[in-house]
């Protein structure tokens, strides 16, 4: 138990539990940022959430490294960091590989951690968890799961127990559709969404069979990704003539989730406690690109061969094709098998920039987290397949990269490139820590991180680019309480993702399992000390028994990843 578990466990065992037990409501408004929250409630476009905030608390809510859905979402389930349940992204991780990651997609198999609502579940609580990502392959629960994306089709709804979640029209977001249709139809779909999964919520609220019950609404976060530049003036892809028809996508998004929590509310009961949340935030896609491994290469760090002039025109032409060819994935799926595989393994050495690596002399090379924030690997002797880096030379090495990267400046503008450059334990704790990247470069604002190995360290983005995927992730998500247990006008500090796990334990009066991370907090809490930790006979990081290996097929993966890419979440 490290030194902030211990606390958090001093600090609840000196509680005592006499709260009342109250319904809980937890929302989770994916993607949403405190600036449009805070101007669009002071507007009056979002009267629901000014409600909420006006009667509750209301503050940023700090995401985890990387602030993507698969890390964030995992956190929030089970009150444990990246280092602890083992999700980084969309694929297992592992820094002593050079492929960066396994093949296969993540699925609820890979968290390493018991959710919250198993927890209360386990105290006979009635639980019901809707569309919450990284929730597929379902599991029994004491009440209701319908898994969030991904999942293998989107056809048709999966949860537990399945005749039940059969019945619940399919609301998960569809891959292929978001991939291949205009705007137009993307917006529209993004506002349906949002009404159907309120709608469902919000029967389910009247039937009152739930002690708690969570639910995910996923428009404003494609929304941001898709549409920003055509409502932000100061976007360098700002297009005048598309924002007259899409400038206010994101902001529909908005109210669309307003009136979804406004329908929920009106639904649930007045003792109900309520929790609006996002995983993350957003903001405007970077203008300037970083490539960490050919700045590597450039100090010596990184050794390369430079492709023979057929691959470069390979490689350019095949990213040509795969960017532009709207049927580029029905186009793959006919191919023959060991075709697709040699596509399979070029994609990486054109997408990762690893095609010339020559690892046996490379001392430093990078390792994609998700656009702001970057790994690299230290190739140690004895951990990596072809390691030379010796370990006395370890700490050294990341001690001058640290040092290099913080007073890296940009020669087009004189701008600071990295924000910070931290050693992993800094960040992380866990049993999956070895598995992670030995520093973690978060880039300065205005800056992505790209994997070009031969171009300039440093480039601007393309406008083709800045179009494609507008909007980025920001760590500050947003988090609103309120309700018969809900301190009006909080202070809240610093509350992290990680945190509302035993936050909703305790507004129901459960004991947080031994293990869990975050901390209750305590100063949102009326009426309300948080519930002793205690063993509930499983640690918080055992997970759910039951979930089945193996969920999706290669084609399922194929497609699920393309539309991953669109959305800038795989390189």
């Amino acid at each position: 138990m490290n030194e902030r578990q211990n606390q958090n466990r001093v600090a609840n065992e000196k509680q005592t539990m006499n709260l009342s037990r109250s319904p809980l409501l937890i929302i989770g408004l994916d993607g949403a940022s405190p600036q449009w929250i805070r101007q669009w409630t002071q507007s009056g476009d979002l009267p629901n959430l000014a409600g909420l905030i006006a009667r509750g608390t209301f503050a940023p809510l700090l995401s985890t490294v990387p602030p993507i859905s698969p890390a964030a979402w995992s956190t929030f389930m089970t009150g444990l960091q990246p280092g602890s349940h083992g999700v980084l992204g969309f694929r297992n991780v592992d820094a002593r590989r050079y492929e960066y990651h396994e093949p296969d997609i993540i699925t609820s198999a890979r968290v390493a951690g018991r959710t919250f609502w198993d927890v209360a579940g386990a105290h006979g609580l009635r639980v019901a968890a809707l569309w919450v990502p990284v929730t597929y392959p379902p599991w029994k629960v004491n009440g209701l799961l319908v898994s969030g994306y991904p999942t293998p089709s989107e056809s048709r709804s999966f949860g537990y127990p399945a005749d039940r979640a059969s019945g619940i029209p399919c609301l998960t977001e569809n891959s292929a559709f978001f991939r291949s249709a205009g705007k137009a139809a993307v917006a529209a779909e993004l506002l349906r969404l949002a009404r159907e999964r309120s709608r469902v919520a919000a029967d389910l609220i009247r039937r009152r069979e739930f002690d708690l019950l969570v639910m995910v609404i996923g428009s404003i976060d494609h929304a941001q990704h898709r549409y920003w530049h055509y409502g932000d003036p100061a976007h360098p892809a700002y297009d005048p003539e598309g924002a007259r028809m899409f400038g206010d996508a994101i902001r529909n998004t908005y109210r669309a989730a307003d009136a979804a929590v406004g329908e929920m509310l009106a639904a649930a009961s007045p003792e109900t406690n309520v929790l609006v949340m996002s995983d993350h935030g957003g903001g405007p896609a970077a203008s300037r690109l970083f490539h960490l491994n050919a700045w590597l290469r450039e100090q010596g760090l990184l050794a390369a061969e430079r492709p023979s002039l057929w691959r470069r025109t390979a490689t350019a032409a095949y990213r040509w094709a795969r960017d532009r060819i709207a049927a580029k994935e029905q186009i793959y799926r006919a191919l023959p098998r060991a075709l697709r595989i040699r596509l399979t393994r070029f994609d990486a050495g054109a997408s990762f920039g690893v095609a010339g690596i020559v690892w046996s002399r490379t001392r430093a090379f990078r390792f994609p987290l998700h656009i702001c924030h970057q790994g690299i690997v230290i190739n140690l002797k004895g951990r990596q397949p072809q390691g030379c880096v010796e370990p006395a030379d370890y700490e050294p090495l990341r001690e001058q990269l640290i040092r290099d990267l913080l007073s890296l400046r940009d020669p087009h503008n004189g701008r600071a490139v990295a924000a910070s450059v931290r050693r992993r334990e800094e960040i992380y704790q866990g049993a999956q820590i070895e598995a992670l990247p030995d520093l973690i470069v978060e880039t300065a604002e205005g800056y992505s991180g790209s994997s070009q190995l031969w171009s300039p360290p440093i480039t601007s983005t393309s406008l083709r680019q800045l179009r494609s995927l507008s909007g980025i992730h920001r760590r500050e998500g947003i988090l609103i309480a309120a309700g018969p247990n809900i301190r009006r006008g909080a202070e809240l500090s610093r509350p992290s993702i990680c945190d509302l796990a035993p936050t909703a334990l305790s507004l129901l009066g459960v004991p947080v399992p031994a293990g869990m991370e975050g901390r209750v907090l305590n100063e949102i809490l009326l009426g309300a000390p948080e519930a002793a930790r205690t063993t509930l006979g499983e640690s918080a990081a055992s997970p759910p028994a039951g979930i089945a290996e193996g969920a999706f097929s290669p084609e399922e993966q194929d497609s699920i990843a393309a539309h991953l890419k669109t959305l800038g979440y795989m390189d």
